[in-house]
């Protein structure tokens, strides 16, 4: 089985019109099965099938990028979810 991980990462923020502000990058937590991790990026999926190997709903997130790393098997997923409505 896949290892489940806990990734805080960093991703571009942009902006359009007049601003007196600077846009920061925006920190995200992703949580999903460790697919693939080299040097270069971790590709984190939503759901991992063992018996074919094959997954689905992956996002690749640059090393570079990454803040914190952490393996949650056996763990309870500490991550706040907010919504705004706009």
């Amino acid at each position: 089985m896949k290892p489940i991980v806990k990734i805080t990462w960093l991703d571009a923020c942009s902006a359009s019109g007049w601003r007196t502000e600077p846009t920061a990058p925006s920190v995200n937590y992703t949580v999903g099965y460790e697919v693939y991790n080299d040097l270069e990026y971790v590709e984190v999926a939503c759901t991992y099938d063992p018996d074919s190997g094959c997954w689905n709903g992956s996002i690749s997130i640059p090393q570079e990028n990454i803040v914190t790393y952490e393996f949650l098997d056996n763990k309870p997923i500490d991550v706040e979810i907010t919504f705004e409505a706009e």
